[in-house]
């Protein structure tokens, strides 16, 4: 295509520059410029090169045959629907009569009300709807991220939290010494050394009283988990804003994980059925990579931490009856019965039967 720009432009400047020379052929340059065929050729070069940017900035490609047939049918396949279904107002529920048709209606446009009354689109991390427990239901996932120990392994809580409060009481009594002393009192500034001093005291105080939350989550969850089988509805990576732990420590709560991982976390997001909001667990890399979104898991879990000891897949949810979700209550808002409706339009809109 760009050797036909390239051709196409030489052609014009060739024509442009043979009128220019009938033009001036035995004119001077004044008569050359005042004759029509001069400003006839200064009008075609200029046409030519804008001609030859817009081909060159455009994307449309030519027809061939196997094109213009793939279209025909797609245009027959159209006009059938156009001629033999009533898809203007047909709601999605409606899928279960017209089953593939309504989604290639929705791909040419003509099932308005069906698409607009599902949750189609690009996909939320913190919204989801779920039919696990046999009600379809919206549902909102949390991923903690300041929850005193959440993920860990109950002896990283107890260690991490010990060490934290350690630190904390160490950070305390410095400041309290620091109060105290009265090298500062010749400055006139042992007012102010106090205020920083409780200020900063307020500070650690609170620091320490959320590795004390996670040392009694840790010791609580030494010995006790539960079994949690439900759905996997998102499967993310989040960032990761605390310090990195030493190699060593990483390996001893996770010996999958790379020697240098990225600051992320991987988090799962099980829906058990028992709620509104589902709270994302925080797993290895390893438990990661073998959990897909959409999987039926059984896991086992501590109840404080929500520490995974272990997951397995029991199979993957691909598909749920329409018939068993409820009708909608009205047409205004999106019906978490029709989720899988817009699964089954969403696998048909671009694909051929």
């Amino acid at each position: 295509m760009a050797a036909g720009i390239k051709l196409l432009f030489v052609a014009g400047v060739l024509a442009a520059g043979a009128a220019l020379y009938g033009a001036g052929k035995g004119h001077d340059i004044d008569e050359v410029r005042s004759t029509s065929l001069w400003w006839a050729a200064l009008g075609g070069v200029a046409l030519m090169v804008v001609l030859s940017a817009a081909v060159a900035k455009s994307t449309r490609q030519r027809d061939t045959p196997a094109g213009l047939a793939d279209a025909g049918r797609w245009l027959g396949l159209r006009r059938f629907l156009v001629d033999h279904g009533d898809f203007e107002q047909a709601p999605a529920t409606s899928v279960a009569i017209w089953d593939a048709y309504l989604g290639w209606a929705a791909t040419f446009g003509l099932a308005p009300v069906a698409v607009e009354s599902l949750p189609l689109g690009s996909e939320d991390d913190c919204r989801a709807w779920s039919a696990f427990g046999g009600t379809w239901r919206r549902v909102r996932i949390r991923y903690p991220r300041w929850r005193p120990g959440w993920g860990r392994h109950p002896l990283m809580a107890i260690a991490a939290g010990l060490l934290w409060v350690a630190l904390a009481g160490a950070a305390i009594y410095g400041l309290g010494a620091l109060a105290t002393a009265d090298q500062f009192d010749r400055y006139g500034i042992d007012r102010w050394i106090d205020l920083g001093a409780a200020l900063l005291g307020i500070v650690v105080g609170v620091i320490a009283a959320y590795s004390f939350v996670a040392v009694v989550s840790g010791v609580a969850d030494l010995f006790r988990t539960v079994e949690v089988t439900g759905v996997v509805l998102r499967r993310r990576t989040r960032g990761r804003s605390s310090p990195r732990a030493p190699r060593f420590v990483r390996w001893l709560a996770d010996q999958d994980a790379p020697a240098d991982p990225p600051r992320v976390r991987w988090v799962l997001a099980v829906d058990d059925g028992e709620g509104p909001v589902v709270d994302a667990w925080s797993v290895p890399i390893g438990t990661y990579g073998s959990v897909r979104q959409g999987a039926l898991v059984q896991a086992t879990v501590t109840p404080l931490l929500r520490h995974v000891r272990s997951i397995a897949t029991t199979t993957v949810v691909r598909s749920v009856r329409v018939e068993a979700a409820p009708a909608a209550a009205d047409g205004t808002h999106s019906d978490p019965a029709l989720v899988d409706a817009a699964a089954r339009l969403a696998e048909q809109r671009f694909s051929r039967r």
